[in-house]
């Protein structure tokens, strides 16, 4: 019996330290919370709790203002840009600007299109030389009309002796008489 009663009391000792530790954890708690209760109405941590509010509260305004400040001042630079933008003196400098440069490219073209036409003349004009009576005369023929009615003459059998016929050469013109 003696090893039941020990037994016994061995767990009713474990039950009473479990029972004394739970309710020591308990008291503990309370007091946390009662020391928590106790710090919240400190006059003194109020205070400084409504001081730090305060001064971050101030640090927000201060943020917001400069903030806004900075905004207003991109939004006025922006307004004047648009306004400088919009003046006549500001246009008118964009127009002569661009007067020039037409002027410029007008010039160049009007260059460039004279020079295309001289060149066309040119090839033209040696094209015309390559097929004028000129030309054929400068390398020594000659063009022989008849002298009376000027009808170009192309075959000696049909011009009969006695006619006075006109040959032209590359410089003057030669009358004669056909024998």
């Amino acid at each position: 019996d003696a090893g039941t009663w020990r037994s016994a009391f061995a767990q009713l000792q474990r039950r009473f330290a479990v029972a004394v530790q739970r309710q020591l954890r308990d008291q503990a708690e309370r007091l946390t919370t009662l020391r928590l209760r106790l710090r919240q109405t400190d006059p003194r941590l109020q205070l400084e709790q409504h001081a730090q509010r305060l001064d971050e509260l101030e640090q927000r305004l201060a943020r917001a203002s400069t903030a806004q400040l900075r905004e207003r001042g991109s939004q006025l630079q922006r307004l004047q840009a648009r306004l400088a933008a919009q003046s006549p003196a500001t246009r008118m400098v964009q127009l002569r600007s661009r007067t020039a440069i037409l002027v410029q490219r007008l010039n160049a073209a009007a260059v460039a299109r004279l020079r295309e036409a001289q060149h066309r003349v040119a090839l033209l004009s040696h094209s015309l030389n390559a097929i004028s009576p000129l030309a054929t005369l400068s390398r020594g023929f000659a063009i022989v009309t008849a002298a009376e009615s000027g009808a170009l003459l192309r075959d000696a059998a049909g011009v009969a002796p006695g006619t006075e016929i006109d040959a032209r050469l590359a410089v003057g013109t030669l009358r004669a008489v056909v024998r």
